[in-house]
């Protein structure tokens, strides 16, 4: 009797199955389900022999189909698990069962026996616990407010050892994982695997708190930490962080100042809300009361897909939640200003936060210039935020904020008397929600209104006719927006964070020429869409280098066209121990809104207008790219840094010369599009701990700006950049609770002169135009010297600063001179009224704090 083989493959083509049996030749196709009879089927023996075999780098399936035909094993195997895989077996008198073992070693197949068939599949993969995602909250222990710059670290505790805390003797050991938790006190670990651990929670500012946890098989472990304030015994000792590049280089106009970037480009939020136009006269205190904030985030560059719509840099501050534990607060008084914060408890698990301020930094000028009063500047703010806290992981928080500034003068000579008052307002109101839906998602959607408005009014007396003339320009602009962010803790080499936002921007405006010195503004009400989406990847390449890869999209509708953008952002920070650390970013910024201060009072004090993209007036595009280093010396804080960057922008925005000559002229008609390249370098010397603390900084930067239709085609540099910067903040602790201090900026302008007027002829005649050049901001010099005293009065914190200041941290730094001339635009000047660089006026404060507690 002959013996044949069988070869049967279902219809699907999954499965193969080959075998000898005493029927003769045969070759058919079955489906599946017969393989089960197959099984029954009665094979013949196969001949009992030794096998000998020989394959080099052979077929997995062709070596078992020679075994087949050769050998007559019958055997069942799948193509998908077989027909990939290769093997190189040489075998001398080996039994079946020896065979089979070296054909599969090395793949991820075994066999085993099934009545005198022999079946081949993958081997099964063991079953691991999964891993469990560790997630909590931080927050202060007194207040309730969360911590929004702690950080946790994960320690394994060696199952041969007991719970005891480790690293209280010898050298720490390293942490198993680290992360930061965001803004809300939020974490998450995930991915832990089982097994006994140690968390350490630290905070500046804070007790280390650490504790045990064990984390169990398919189980998430929630942990909620509240850390206690550390009081430091050593009054000797400062602890001081820069002060905000923001607050520190204030411009002359009142603005901020970041080199190689206009004031009016940088953005300025509060608990996520912008706010437009913050910037008081002169730049006599900082922007926002610091007593309210709880965080302070400035970025100057390498910003991440969550800002958009400005190429300056962001100032993001978060406020203070409000205290759990009792009413408490600072009031404040001096000679410039006055202020008050409360917090406390309301209803249930509510609490609320409330800061007033006023500032009259023209107090003492009857006594300083005797009877003659150049200018009156004084301004308000008012800051409230109520928090309900639903649960533990859950915020619901209500902000308010209104500013009111106002400045006037009257400036005058033998034919004509000016009576100038410029006020500008910004408010704002936001609905948060924000809280944990997994214990590794973050979520917080909001809703809210921003606005801004100005007026600036002008009366013209003619003192030999008696004809007086008044000028009234105004403008306003108000946002509604809607925004959702999510923080998705995917494992623990990946954060993803992604987000939405919608806003409605409605503007309106006229804008005289005598205010503006060029184009005029009529502008009916108009609207305009911002559309926007973020996605970054907060990714941890290894354990010393940190990337963050993104990308903003964009869109932006109006009236006069629609816009649309993509800006990837990408950012590297290396880790070279503890002490060295190189970081690089690279950014696309696409501006869709833009700021006038070319000319007339937008110029020089801080009331300035915004106007959207249009057909003409393009958006401007960014690109910038930037490299740093810092080295940190020892345990007392010393640290050198070294930054530089280069950027280039697209479609910048300028007017041309004689912009409003023409009747009925817009802004729109008058704007013309150029280039602008920026590069620059910053060194620091910083020591941050110790009696003597604070900061060297010099800033070295280039700024040219080209324009086909503007000074002959020629490239110019434009009227905000300072070549030079050098700025330090030093401060000497005596003991006692005494500190002294030193503030000084001193910044070069480079231009030959102020106000450097040309004549240019134009269609209706010769026209006075500020040369490009000639027309720039003088150099900025500024210089404070002070003493505070910290003591007890009874059981009150009591703080008295005295400060020594010059003309440019007090008085408007500008005198206006009224010319003889019809044309409106030419009416009057402004120059910079020259002052000295060291100080000559005094101030006082005195803060007192009430309700338990220290000063920070």
């Amino acid at each position: 009797m002959r013996t044949g083989s069988i070869s049967c493959i279902n219809p699907r083509g999954f499965i193969r199955v080959r075998a000898r049996v005493g029927t003769g030749d045969l070759s058919c196709c079955l489906p599946a389900f017969a393989l089960i009879a197959l099984l029954f089927v009665p094979a013949a023996q196969a001949q009992e022999r030794a096998i000998v075999l020989h394959l080099d780098r052979s077929g997995l399936r062709p070596a078992i189909d020679s075994l087949i035909a050769g050998y007559g094993v019958p055997v069942v195997y799948m193509d998908s698990d077989v027909s990939a895989e290769s093997v190189s077996v040489h075998c001398d008198e080996c039994t079946i069962e020896e065979l089979l073992d070296r054909m599969l070693l090395g793949t991820p197949l075994s066999w085993r026996k099934a009545g005198r068939q022999y079946i081949i599949m993958k081997r099964p993969v063991p079953e691991t616990p999964r891993g469990s995602t560790l997630w909590g909250t931080v927050s202060d222990s007194t207040t309730g407010e969360a911590i929004g710059d702690a950080a946790v670290l994960l320690y394994s505790i060696p199952a041969n050892r007991s719970d005891r805390v480790e690293g209280t003797g010898g050298t720490a050991p390293a942490p198993m994982r680290s992360m930061p938790v965001n803004a809300y006190g939020f974490f998450s670990l995930r991915h832990v695997p089982p097994g006994k651990y140690r968390v350490t929670v630290k905070s500046v500012g804070y007790a280390p708190l650490l504790r045990n946890c064990e984390v169990l098989p398919g189980t998430d472990a929630e942990m909620a930490f509240t850390l206690s304030p550390e009081e430091i015994l050593m009054p000797e000792v400062i602890v001081r962080a820069e002060r905000s590049g923001f607050a520190i280089a204030e411009g002359v106009s009142g603005g901020t100042y970041i080199p190689s970037t206009p004031s009016d480009h940088h953005q300025y939020f509060i608990e996520g809300e912008r706010i437009y136009d913050p910037a008081h006269q002169g730049g006599v205190v900082s922007t926002f009361n610091d007593e309210a904030l709880n965080d302070i985030r400035l970025r100057q560059g390498g910003l991440p897909p969550v800002y958009g719509g400005r190429i300056g840099g962001i100032l993001d501050l978060s406020l203070r939640e409000g205290s759990m534990a009792g009413l408490s607060g600072i009031a404040a008084g001096g000679t410039q200003g006055s202020s008050l914060v409360l917090n406390g408890p309301m209803i249930g698990s509510t609490t609320f936060l409330l800061s007033g301020r006023a500032g009259y930094p023209d107090i003492g000028l009857p006594e300083l210039y005797g009877d003659e009063r150049r200018s009156d500047a004084h301004f308000a703010e008012l800051i409230g935020k109520l928090t309900w806290r639903s649960s533990p992981a859950d915020r619901v928080s209500l902000t308010g904020f209104f500013g009111r500034d106002a400045y006037a003068n009257a400036p005058g000579n033998s034919f004509a008397a000016l009576d100038n008052r410029i006020v500008w307002r910004n408010a704002s109101l936001s609905l948060r929600w924000a809280g944990i839906v997994l214990p590794s998602l973050f979520l917080q959607a909001s809703s809210g209104f921003t606005g801004y408005d100005f007026t600036a009014d002008h009366r013209l007396a003619d003192l030999r006719t008696g004809v007086d003339t008044s000028y009234r320009s105004e403008y306003r602009v108000g946002d509604i927006s809607l925004r959702a962010d999510a923080e998705h803790y995917y494992d623990g080499w990946h954060t993803i964070i992604g987000g939405v936002s919608l806003i409605r921007h409605a503007m309106s405006g006229d804008v005289n020429q005598f205010s503006s010195q060029g184009a005029v503004l009529p502008w009916d009400r108009t609207a305009s869409w911002e559309l926007s989406v973020h996605l970054q990847d907060r990714w941890k390449l290894l354990p010393s280098v940190l990337a963050e890869i993104g990308a903003r999209a964009a869109s932006f509708t109006g009236r006069e066209g629609s816009f649309s953008a993509v800006d990837p952002r990408f950012s590297l920070l290396v880790s070279a121990g503890d002490d060295f650390t190189v970081q690089g970013s690279l950014s696309s910024v696409t501006q869709f809104v833009h700021p006038y201060r070319q000319s007339g009072i937008f110029l020089f004090y801080p009331a300035l207008f915004w106007y959207p993209s249009t057909a003409r007036a393009r958006p401007q595009t960014a690109l910038q790219g930037s490299i740093g280093a810092e080295r940190h010396f020892d345990a007392r804080g010393w640290s050198l840094g070294a930054d530089a960057y280069y950027r280039l922008t697209g479609n910048v925005h300028d007017f041309r010369p004689g912009a409003g000559a023409v009747p009925d002229e817009s802004i729109e008609d008058a704007v013309v599009l150029g280039d602008e390249k920026a590069w620059g370098v910053r060194w620091t010397l910083r020591k941050r701990e110790g009696r003597l603390a604070g900061f060297l900084r010099y800033d070295l930067s280039w700024v040219r700006q080209q324009f086909d239709s503007l000074n002959g085609g020629v490239s110019f540099v434009p009227r905000f950049q300072r070549r030079h910067e050098a700025a330090a903040s030093i401060e000497y602790g005596f003991g006692g609770g005494v500190t002294a201090d030193v503030l000084a900026v001193v910044a070069s302008d480079q231009s030959p002169s102020f106000n450097q007027i040309i004549n240019r002829q134009t269609s209706v005649g010769p026209l006075n135009v500020y040369d490009f050049n000639g027309s720039r901001l003088a150099g900025f010099q500024r210089i404070e010297l002070g003493v505070t005293g910290m003591f007890m009065f009874a059981t009150t914190p009591v703080e008295l600063s005295i400060r020594m200041r010059n003309a440019y941290g007090v008085l408007d730094l500008f005198d206006w001179r009224l010319l003889d001339t019809p044309d409106i635009r030419q009416k009057w000047v402004a120059t910079v009224r020259e002052g000295s660089l060291f100080p000559k006026y005094p101030t006082l404060s005195v803060r007192v704090k009430f309700g338990g507690g220290t000063f920070q």
